[in-house]
């Protein structure tokens, strides 16, 4: 089938799985923090933005 012939399809982006729909940010840090920050993300195998989500979350259970 061509596009054409293709029943109306939705453009854009997916929606995502996620249901996170703030932003936090941004935020300014030395550029020597913000290498250290991102060579810990990926030395644990993590995503910078998901490291980060990560250590809020710890904090937040230290915390409360």
């Amino acid at each position: 089938m061509s596009k054409r012939e293709t029943k109306h399809q939705r453009m854009g982006r997916p929606p995502k799985d996620n249901p996170a729909n703030e932003t936090i940010g941004p935020f300014r840090v030395t550029s020597e923090k913000s290498a250290a920050y991102k060579a810990k993300a990926e030395q644990e195998g993590m995503k910078f933005s998901d490291w980060v989500r990560s250590a809020l979350d710890k904090a937040l259970k230290r915390n409360t």
